[in-house]
């Protein structure tokens, strides 16, 4: 059994700042691992910072790859919405369906 897992440094921001943390997730084969603490009292928050998350993710495809960030940001929506119509998390993380 391999052990080793590549995880990423603490933000930049919540370094110097300070902060709490609310999620981490990894991925194991095509497994999602997710640790997650209830920080907000009203659930929408979540909407607001998955969304967020999802700009920022489509900003790194923009600059790091042959997808422009609009482009990214209109297929993560699509999966984000496929994924969201399900009744259960299969916890995979593979190519789309």
């Amino acid at each position: 059994m391999n052990q080793n897992y590549d995880a990423l440094s603490i933000p930049p921001a919540a370094r110097d700042e300070g902060g709490i943390e609310v999620l981490r997730a990894g991925i194991s084969g095509d497994k999602l691992s997710v640790s997650l603490r209830s920080a907000f009292e009203n659930p929408q928050l979540w909407g607001s910072l998955l969304a967020s998350v999802a700009r920022q993710v489509a900003d790194v495809y923009g600059q790091t790859t042959g997808i422009s960030a609009a482009e990214a940001r209109e297929r993560i929506r699509a999966r984000f919405a496929e994924e969201m119509a399900l009744s259960e998390e299969s916890g995979k993380t593979s190519a789309p369906r």
